[in-house]
C-alpha cells in the first residue's frame, strides 16, 4: 500500500479503474483534486494530462478514497508492475 505523502503530481502509477486495467498512467494534482492521466477512461479533466488523452478524478487529496480505483500501485515502488486482465469466463453451456 501507500501513504498520502507517496501521491505525488508526474509520479507513475499502475491501477484498475472500474475493472478497466490501466497499465499506464500518471497522477496529476489539481487544486488539491487526484487525478489519473491515461488513455483508457474519459472521466472528469484536468488540465494537464502529461500527453494523455483523458484523466480521471479520484478525489481530494486530504481524503484519497476511491472506489472506482483498485489495485493502484505506486511505480516507483515497484518495478514494471502490470496488471493483467480478468478472464472473461463463458457461462453458456452447449
Amino acid at each position: 500500500m501507500f501513504r498520502k505523502e507517496d501521491i505525488k503530481r508526474g509520479i507513475e502509477i499502475t491501477c484498475r479503474i472500474s475493472d478497466t486495467v490501466v497499465n499506464s498512467a500518471k497522477i496529476q494534482i489539481q487544486n488539491d483534486m487526484i487525478y489519473i492521466c491515461q488513455d483508457m477512461l474519459d472521466g472528469d479533466q484536468c488540465m494537464d494530462k502529461f500527453g494523455y488523452r483523458y484523466s480521471w478524478s479520484v478525489g481530494i487529496l486530504e481524503n484519497f478514497k476511491n472506489r472506482t480505483v483498485k489495485d493502484f500501485f505506486l511505480n516507483t515502488n515497484v518495478s514494471n508492475v502490470k496488471l493483467k486482465e480478468e478472464p472473461e469466463w463463458d457461462t453458456e453451456k452447449n
